[in-house]
């Protein structure tokens, strides 16, 4: 689906979601810092309340409620992954952050299976190569297997954890309320009084609105 019209559009859907990241971003930084005074701990908030699970749960749900508008929902959220390689994990998750990286070091994340499956699919949508049926049906069969497989890399996490402390840990319940309810109400209450494309007000709620990601 990936075209030259498509992508003569696309430019709007990218400039919206930067300017997204760009709000989303100071107010992860400024609620994370009130929540805790654990430096780690903040960092992973404000990745959390930054960067939801816009792909596997984003992409299921959107992919099954708003299938018109998926290919652009991708799109949309083409900003998020530049930040998340660029910024997001190598600056906020990973404990050595505080180590300087060379923008190259920084790049060489792009380099993992699942961007580079998306440039070739990509390349395949401009040059218009033609797919044979049984590779549509692979990548058909496989792409259904994207939510069942979010689930249980999430229940492996979880099981690698105390559920004592976990549930008993309040801050996590407060940070997820600010992400769940907060973060979403306040979108709508602010763009009840703008006159957003449909498109765009779509992508942006369902962003904010995933819970938090599995690197979380």
């Amino acid at each position: 689906n990936f075209t030259v019209e498509r992508i003569s559009a696309a430019w709007k859907l990218l400039l919206c979601s930067f300017m997204l990241i760009l709000i989303i971003i100071p107010f992860s930084i400024i609620i994370s810092k009130r929540a805790t005074k654990d430096s780690y701990i903040q960092k992973i908030y404000i990745y959390g309340l930054t960067f939801s699970n816009f792909a596997f749960m984003g992409n299921a749900i959107v992919s099954s409620l708003f299938e018109d508008i998926f290919f652009e929902y991708l799109i949309f959220t083409l900003a998020l992954w530049i930040l998340i390689y660029l910024w997001g994990v190598p600056r906020l998750l990973l404990y050595d952050s505080d180590k300087k990286q060379t923008l190259k070091e920084n790049m060489k994340s792009f380099l993992n299976p699942m961007f580079i499956s998306m440039i070739v699919g990509m390349i395949i949508g401009l040059i218009k190569i033609p797919m044979p049926k049984w590779m549509e049906s692979i990548i058909s069969v496989s792409a259904n297997c994207m939510s069942p497989i979010a689930m249980l890399l999430t229940g492996v996490a979880i099981s690698f954890i105390s559920l004592k402390d976990t549930f008993t840990n309040i801050k996590i319940y407060l940070i997820s309320i600010v992400k769940l309810i907060v973060m979403p109400l306040l979108f709508i209450g602010v763009t009840y009084f703008m006159k957003l494309p449909s498109t765009v007000y779509i992508c942006s709620l369902c962003i904010l609105a995933m819970p938090f990601g599995l690197n979380t």
